[in-house]
């Protein structure tokens, strides 16, 4: 009977861990939130015009210089947007998984000392498409 319990066990671990899907994603770079752009705190983006109305692009000269290309025919993006804030803050994805009929954003938010100067911290992060009809939950691990 233990035996059958722990088999039991095992199953159903194994069961609930294969509902997570890892979805791969890159994060954009050399972006900036327009001061003029009304966003809310977390978004999903699925067109140009869309994004253009939220980020501005922030090349600049040099190795790794241009913004990071998004083709909007196969990707679209999730971005995480805090207010402005003279704190130290510093933002990171960690993981992107489905689980049910959801993405889920986990990601870390660390602040530290005031600055002389304000910032809007904000990480924008391209998915492929086939996940765009998926709602987002965000995750903010402090």
């Amino acid at each position: 009977m233990k035996r059958i319990i722990i088999f039991f066990a095992a199953a159903l671990s194994f069961i609930c861990c294969q509902s997570e899907t890892v979805v791969p994603f890159r994060v954009a770079k050399n972006y900036f939130v327009r001061s003029d752009a009304d966003v809310p705190e977390n978004v999903k983006i699925t067109d140009q015009d869309a994004f253009k109305g939220v980020f501005g692009m922030a090349a600049f000269m040099g190795r790794d210089g241009q913004p990071t290309s998004i083709d909007w025919d196969k990707e679209f993006v999730i971005a995480v947007v805090k207010p402005v804030t003279d704190a130290e803050t510093v933002m990171e994805p960690l993981s992107l998984v489905k689980k049910g009929k959801s993405l889920v954003l986990n990601y870390s938010l660390k602040s530290g000392p005031s600055m002389s100067y304000t910032i809007r911290p904000f990480f924008i992060i391209v998915v492929a498409k086939q996940w765009e009809d998926l709602p987002v939950v965000f995750d903010e691990q402090t």
